[in-house]
């Protein structure tokens, strides 16, 4: 798969263009896919779990508000309320020692 940019800007803050593989979005009229040569579209999104796909195929699964998504050539923007990043992986618990 092709790469394209991704950036994210709510009113909070700013996540810089990085490169990802393919965006899925909770648009108006259902869930919207984008993959690198995109037709440029503006759409309006719901408040949902944006799934993205970053240059190294590791899935991410973001919290995004209500906004909008813009795609243009090479890259897609979000423009949204409110983004949650996903959690990091917690730290592997370590079990207890037995007893001696």
């Amino acid at each position: 798969m092709e790469p394209f940019e991704l950036e994210i800007v709510t009113p909070d803050g700013y996540v810089p263009p990085r490169p990802i593989l393919a965006l899925d979005v909770p648009a108006e009229s259902g869930r919207l896919a984008v993959l690198a040569r995109h037709a440029p579209l503006v759409c309006a999104l719901t408040g949902g779990q944006a799934l993205i796909m970053d240059a190294t195929a590791r899935r991410e699964t973001w919290r995004l508000g209500p906004g909008t998504l813009t795609v243009t050539a090479g890259r897609a923007t979000l423009l949204v309320r409110s983004a949650t990043p996903p959690r990091a992986p917690a730290a592997p618990s370590v079990p207890p020692s037995p007893a001696p």
